[in-house]
């Protein structure tokens, strides 16, 4: 069965299956947000012994979705099936010490080490790594925060607004001394009527036009 997003978009039920995107750089940011709240879980009669490699024989434990629901998901996808942690999968961590194995670039199939071995990636530095940049993502789609573009785009804005507001001042009193046939400059560069007028509207108390000198 289909599910829509939150943004009315339609993703296909296969897409969601973690196994599809090992290797993939750039994930819709829609896509990418249903993979974390809803991904792709087996049924409770999935039979994973089907999906043992050969001289295996402890299985994934549906119970395991239930404790580690926050990260962990399952890839039934042909040549990489077992389990992932989703968050480091779809937000890689940019680390390039040590080695990168089960439950990140290829899927985890030790079952009977699961427990001991799910502790130690949650806390290597590729997980909080990718658990920060989730976050950062998660707020950022939720409304919580504006990601650097826009942080960017909102600087470029108020500074633009900033330099606008320094120039007005200065356009007027050119205008004012044309208007009354004022010099614009006296026999100094710092000096005449133009700069003069200047100074007053600084010690009149205009802040933004201050600190333009």
């Amino acid at each position: 069965m289909n599910t829509k997003n939150n943004r009315g978009h339609i993703i296909l039920t296969y897409e969601k299956g973690i196994g599809n995107y090992l290797n993939v750089e750039n994930i819709d940011d829609c896509l990418k947000h249903e993979l974390l709240r809803n991904p792709w879980v087996p049924n409770t009669t999935y039979d994973f012994k089907s999906d043992l490699k050969s001289g295996r024989t402890r299985a994934f434990r549906y119970q395991w979705f239930h404790e580690n629901g926050l990260w962990l998901t399952y890839s039934a996808l042909e040549g990489v099936k077992g389990a992932f942690c989703r968050i480091c999968v779809l937000f890689k961590a940019s680390i390039h010490r040590g080695v990168q194995g089960g439950f990140i670039i290829k899927p985890f199939t030790k079952y009977k080490d699961f427990n001991a071995s799910s502790k130690i990636h949650l806390s290597s530095n590729w997980h909080t790594e990718s658990m920060s940049r989730a976050k950062y993502f998660m707020d950022i789609m939720n409304g919580k925060t504006i990601s650097v573009i826009e942080q960017i785009n909102s600087g470029l804005h108020k500074e633009k607004e900033t330099n606008r507001l320094k120039l007005k001042p200065i356009i007027s009193t050119i205008l004012f001394c044309g208007t009354h046939d004022l010099p614009l400059r006296g026999k100094k560069s710092d000096s005449g009527v133009f700069h003069d007028l200047l100074n007053f509207r600084i010690e009149s108390g205009d802040e933004i036009f201050k600190d333009h000198f």
